[in-house]
């Protein structure tokens, strides 16, 4: 009798956990922020990033107009994986600057 009611309190529970799961789902956003806010300042506030030779590096095409955007996303994405996170951010952001659509680049 004890395991019937364990396990029917526990079912119990289960149902409103999960009735409430509904209840978190954040709103979606009515509308896209510009490209400029998702660069950060201190990106922003510097030129355009030089761009390096990387022998035998990635090399990954991605879905974009732009090949100067599809060089500044290998490049950030070689930076990233040689472990300068800031100056992958400047690349992704002067990426981004030149095709917002980029997916990766953001």
């Amino acid at each position: 009798m004890t395991m019937r009611l364990a396990a029917g309190l526990l079912a119990l529970g289960m149902g409103c956990v999960c009735a409430r799961a509904e209840d978190v789902i954040p709103p979606m956003e009515d509308k896209v922020p510009p490209v400029e806010d998702a660069i950060p300042p201190p990106v922003k506030a510097l030129g355009a990033p030089a761009e390096m030779g990387f022998p035998g590096g990635l090399q990954i095409a991605v879905t974009t107009t732009s090949a100067e955007a599809q060089k500044h996303v290998n490049q950030g994405l070689n930076h990233l994986h040689g472990g300068w996170e800031f100056e992958a951010a400047r690349h992704f952001g002067a990426a981004m600057k030149l095709d917002p659509n980029c997916l990766l680049a953001h």
